[in-house]
């Protein structure tokens, strides 16, 4: 699931590079719709990125069982 937030915050900043923040996908039809959902998913794509490294990385100290290993994660 990280990934995919990431390669969607990867197309989002593509879209910007390529087409510039004025897009135009009218003249790909219905692809065109597809398109620009998927390049305007970026600033979502973010936010469940970073939700999920917070859960991850919060669950891995819950997870230490005593203060030594607790200190040393925070120092790592």
């Amino acid at each position: 699931m990280r990934a995919g937030a990431a390669f969607l915050v990867l197309l989002e900043h593509c879209k910007n590079r390529v087409f510039g923040p004025t897009e135009d996908f009218e003249m790909f039809g219905v692809f065109g719709t597809i398109l620009k959902l998927a390049f305007n998913l970026g600033h979502e794509a973010v936010i469940v990125f970073f939700v999920l490294s917070g859960f991850l990385v919060g669950r891995k100290m819950f997870l230490v069982e005593d203060a030594t290993g607790a200190s040393r994660y925070v120092m790592d």
